[in-house]
């Protein structure tokens, strides 16, 4: 199984890779840190499932980048970008906000769980909410991993 990681916060996606990789399930995981580097991970390799966080930089932070435009909607934008080059892969929406954007653009994230089930049926299977004080997103997580699996 082949999954892809697409999550700008370090510290976020070093516990979710660990916890993935401890499953013990023959995973290859890919990593991405940006809108962009996201983007060509999904079209580089053939994946199984698609791990995406909602507000994303658009390309990678460095010491000589600072990450150019934040994308609050940044994980919608890989979404329409996958539908326009016909890519089907499942994903989920790990997010650790429950708000987006401001003003009238503002979501919550049962707005955006109704737009990606009523857009992406086949392909959108959950919005997971990561806490880390809670183990509740790794056993919703395991239960997506375990599903798509099958």
């Amino acid at each position: 199984m082949k999954i892809l990681i697409i999550e700008d916060n370090e510290h976020k996606r070093e516990k979710v890779c660990t916890f993935i990789q401890s499953l013990n399930n023959g995973i290859e995981l890919y990593e991405s840190a940006s809108f962009n580097s996201g983007i060509k991970a999904i079209s580089k390799f053939d994946l199984d499932l698609i791990i995406l966080d909602m507000s994303l930089p658009t390309h990678d932070k460095s010491a000589n980048e600072s990450g150019g435009r934040f994308r609050v909607y940044g994980g919608k934008d890989i979404v329409r970008k996958m539908r326009r080059k016909s890519i089907t892969t499942p994903f989920v929406i790990l997010t650790q906000y429950s708000n987006f954007g401001e003003g009238e653009n503002k979501k919550d994230l049962a707005d955006i769980e109704k737009e990606f089930e009523n857009t992406h049926p086949d392909q959108y299977i959950s919005t997971i909410h990561y806490e880390t004080s809670s183990h509740l997103w790794k056993e919703k997580l395991q239960q997506v991993i375990n599903k798509i699996n099958d």
